[in-house]
């Protein structure tokens, strides 16, 4: 009786073991209805992450979580490992990716199977949404969104950090394949490889799973593309496996979007769902020195981007901050004698004798006023008919207004 209580608690330990993978078929036609194709070859070519993209994302190149160091020498370098974006939760509307290493591991006794991992570096998740919804999990139809966007950017480069782990460097936490969301798993089938004398051989198990990943990044960091891929442990010899990430069949890229935004119309980017909201969000997280939001009047002002911070101008044309203490809008037109201040936003009246020059910043923005005669403005201050040099180089026959202004000035000849 002892025995048969051991046996039974094996079997349901195992059935339980199994029946832990999390598997969704039916989410598949939210994210492209792809269907399960076998033995394709790798092709995340824009798609790896950290120090699989030095490789170009290319297979065999990175050992496996189980390469370490034993008995002395290395053992496990017949398995391979790549590094991708993959959800670790999705629903019908959005997904939460993370960095996750995909492993192509074997018994030696022709099984080729699929571990995961979590590898080292910056292990940021983030949820990206489908067309029409936005928020927490992607629960939140855009129609409803409440004004918070991202402050951070989803870029590959946010990860340029990350590493396969191995034993060998004791990092190796155990294969996480039972917490991570597919739409098909353990699907083994017979599949060819050269051997080295050149001959083609097959080996029946090589495992092939299908779950979601990120295939392609948006330079604006707003989103990414998405797509089913077939992730394969393969085999590549009698005792070596590799693991080969490819798209599953009928399956087609589709544009999701941090949150906050949502696809442009052309398909090709996404963009803020309320550009003024989403502003305001990251603003408040970094504005110029010297200004804060606690002024901020969305009645009055508009916040604009100064060199990677964020401060505010009035609205409306031709108005200016009543001082640098208060930035009530009042008008101030733009004249000889006055205009707005490029740095404070406030308006500069020129006392008598100068004139207004945005560029004087030495001067308070008052430029001293010079007088100019008829002869100064054909030939140049100072200058006459006499002395002006060839008709080529006389004022008035310059069409560019700035050589022009230059020449009037006599300025390439103020040391003279």
């Amino acid at each position: 009786m002892k025995k048969f209580f051991i046996i039974l608690t094996l079997a349901l330990t195992i059935t339980q073991s199994h029946g832990a993978k999390l598997k969704y078929p039916h989410l598949s036609q939210y994210w492209g209805n792809g269907e399960m194709n076998y033995c394709g070859d790798n092709d995340i070519a824009n798609a790896c992450i950290g120090e699989a993209t030095k490789h170009k994302c290319a297979p065999g190149k990175i050992y496996s979580a189980r390469y370490q160091f034993y008995n002395g020498k290395y053992t496990y370098t017949d398995e391979f490992s790549n590094l991708m974006m993959m959800a670790r939760e999705f629903n019908e509307h959005g997904a939460l990716f993370c960095p996750t290493q995909l492993d192509g591991q074997n018994d030696d006794d022709n099984k080729g199977y699929t571990a995961y991992y979590e590898p080292n570096g910056t292990n940021t998740c983030v949820w990206l949404c489908q067309a029409g919804w936005t928020g927490p999990n992607c629960n939140t139809p855009t129609t409803e969104f409440d004004g918070t966007c991202n402050l951070s950017k989803f870029l590959r480069s946010n990860y340029s950090d990350i590493k396969s782990v191995h034993d060998f460097d004791k990092n190796s936490k155990g294969n996480i394949e039972d917490q991570i969301p597919f739409f098909y798993i353990n699907d083994s089938q017979k599949c060819s490889y050269i051997k080295s004398n050149g001959s083609t051989s097959s080996i029946k198990n090589n495992e092939h799973d299908m779950g979601l990943f990120i295939t392609r990044w948006l330079d604006s960091g707003n989103g990414a593309f998405a797509r089913q891929m077939i992730v394969l442990s393969k085999r590549t010899g009698t005792n070596s496996s590799d693991i080969y990430v490819y798209p599953a069949s009928k399956s087609t890229e589709i544009l999701v979007c941090i949150n906050g935004y949502q696809p442009n119309l052309a398909g090709t980017d996404c963009e803020p769902i309320n550009h003024e909201s989403c502003t305001m969000t990251v603003a408040s997280q970094n504005m110029c020195g010297g200004w804060t939001l606690s002024g901020f009047d969305s009645e009055q002002h508009v916040l604009t981007d100064s060199d990677g911070c964020y401060k505010y101008t009035c609205k409306k044309t031709g108005y200016a901050f009543a001082g640098i203490a208060d930035h009530t809008c009042t008008e101030c037109t733009t004249t000889n004698r006055g205009g707005i201040e490029p740095n404070n936003g406030t308006c500069v009246k020129c006392p008598s004798g100068t004139i207004f020059n945005k560029k004087d910043t030495a001067n308070n923005f008052c430029s001293p006023a010079i007088g100019l005669s008829k002869s100064d403005m054909m030939y140049g201050r100072g200058k006459t008919k006499n002395n002006a040099g060839n008709i080529s180089e006389q004022c008035w026959t310059m069409t560019d207004p700035d050589k022009y202004k230059e020449c009037v000035l006599n300025q390439n000849n103020r040391s003279k």
